[in-house]
């Protein structure tokens, strides 16, 4: 047993690349380098085993040094979006003693007592002309560099058995409610050992391989596989924001093996004119979680690449961040429409419905007010389950996901899962994205789908749909409202919002 940075540390190729970012590359020994000055100014700033630090940045390079620096020392790492309002970003912060963030957040945390490390986007790849305005930030990343690099490094530099509290992420926890997940450095580091044993024959890990790393590593699939996947066993090519014009642009000047992504990163690059080449057969392995996999989006995508001479087929998954990100990859049967067979050191079982789990990357519990930690766990068969608040059934040693337990709507007597309506909705060529949500409907509880539209035939569209999903799933299933927007609000994991269009939708 190890901590995360040990468990990178030890893999690390000191000559070979590790971090490729905005044209600049970065190598092993440049990486431990900078973690090892990093922690010693973080020591020197007070920081002390069990102390929070917290990280509100998007995937770039400082954020990669940062957190693997902070638990390198003992810190607990609080991972938390940069894009939060105000008044969420200081309670997601909470009691830290260094922050890492954006310039343009200062205004947001000026009442936050801790120290503050500002780290701009431009600083790995152009960072002579960042130089440029350390002067005029309180602290930088490339200043708190420079200090760590006269200081020695500090005591039980990389020590621990990685059974401690390491990671915070903030989920919304298994019945909607706002939770902050606490993860050992453990659980990340058997997380990449199970996935590397359950993609073993499909590929092998070669230092030459890299991950695109476009999902955020404040959510659990970011980062066990985006971030510690890639730096324990690949290279990691991190990605502040996702653009599909941007992806091919990497993916055309270096190597990428890897894309773990959601369905909108497929759909986009499915549409994206440049996304054709010989580049393209570099692709090993494609992983999709964090949503359901449309059909069209699946068929669009995986099309594109056999023209390119590629035939590596996407491998949904099933995951969350209580268990840092994976539990389930389809490696065997990538095109059943199931999220998968579970990983070698997890079990799944089903009851009454709810998907129950074990796993050896489980989180180590809920950080409640009071400082406790606390997992919830159901007995069955004398083993201790997590129940994750999800529905779906097992078929042939698959896990087929059907909603979220909360998001179930009982029309009729009968359960209806909204996200088995966008699944049938997905199937037609002319939708290229929808959700649907509950509304109160004539005092009675009702389904309504938005849908954004690839036709000027709605309501040739409308009626095909409601055919569909009456023969698919049931009368009781049928949308009593469709209707048809530009766009469908996104969590920042990619997600279709529905809350958002359930607030207030009580007609």
């Amino acid at each position: 047993m190890s901590t995360a940075f040990r468990y990178v540390a030890d893999r690390i190729l000191p000559d070979r690349e590790k971090i490729f970012y905005r044209g600049q590359s970065v190598s092993g020994q440049e990486f431990m380098q900078s973690t090892s000055d990093l922690a010693a100014y973080l020591a020197s700033a007070g920081v002390k085993r069990g102390d929070r630090v917290t990280i509100a940045l998007p995937n770039i390079p400082q954020a990669i040094v940062a957190l693997y620096a902070a638990e390198s020392i003992g810190a607990i790492v609080n991972l938390v979006s940069p894009k939060l309002g105000q008044d969420s970003l200081k309670e997601a912060i909470g009691e830290t003693k260094v922050l890492f963030l954006l310039p343009n957040l200062k205004k947001k945390v000026k009442d936050v007592s801790a120290v503050k490390i500002y780290c701009g986007l431009t600083e790995y790849g152009r960072s002579r002309f960042f130089f440029l305005l350390s002067p005029f930030l309180p602290s930088t990343y490339t200043q708190a560099l420079g200090a760590g690099k006269c200081l020695p490094r500090p005591q039980g530099y990389g020590e621990g058995d990685g059974t401690s509290p390491a990671f915070l992420l903030h989920s919304a926890g298994t019945a909607g409610e706002p939770k902050t997940v606490v993860l050992s450095g453990e659980a990340l580091n058997n997380l990449v050992d199970d996935v590397m044993t359950a993609v073993r024959g499909v590929t092998d890990a070669d230092p030459e391989m890299g991950m695109l790393a476009a999902l955020p590593l404040f959510h659990g699939f970011g980062l066990g596989i985006g971030i510690h996947l890639a730096m324990s066993r690949i290279r990691c090519l991190p990605m502040p924001r996702f653009s599909a014009k941007k992806a091919v642009s990497i993916m055309k000047r270096t190597r990428v093996s890897v894309l773990a992504g959601v369905p909108s990163m497929f759909r986009k690059l499915s549409k994206e004119e440049r996304f054709s080449g010989d580049f393209i057969k570099n692709l090993d392995l494609i992983f999709c979680g964090g949503d359901r996999l449309g059909k069209n989006v699946k068929d669009a995508f995986e099309s594109i690449l056999q023209k390119n001479g590629c035939f590596t087929p996407i491998m949904e998954g099933y995951g969350m961040s209580e268990t840092a990100g994976v539990v389930t990859i389809n490696v065997a049967r990538p095109n059943n429409s199931s999220v998968g067979q579970p990983l070698p050191g997890a079990e799944i079982r089903v009851r009454d419905g709810e998907i129950l789990l074990r796993a050896r990357s489980m989180m180590m519990g809920y950080l409640e007010s009071d400082g406790r930690i606390v997992c919830p766990i159901e007995e069955l068969d004398g083993k201790e389950y997590f129940p994750t608040g999800d529905m779906g059934f097992l078929q042939d040693g698959d896990l087929y996901f059907l909603d979220r337990k909360k998001r179930t709507i009982k029309i009729g007597g009968n359960n209806v899962f909204p996200g088995q309506v966008e699944q049938i909705a997905a199937k037609d060529p002319s939708v290229r994205d929808a959700v649907a949500v509950r509304i109160v409907y004539e005092d009675k509880p009702a389904i309504k789908l938005l849908v954004v539209a690839e036709t000027d035939d709605k309501k040739g569209l409308t009626e095909r749909l409601n055919k569909s999903i009456e023969r698919s799933l049931s009368r009781y299933a049928v949308p009593r409202v469709v209707e048809y927007t530009d766009r469908i609000k996104k969590t920042s994991f990619g997600k279709s919002d529905y809350r958002f269009y359930e607030k207030g939708s009580d007609r």
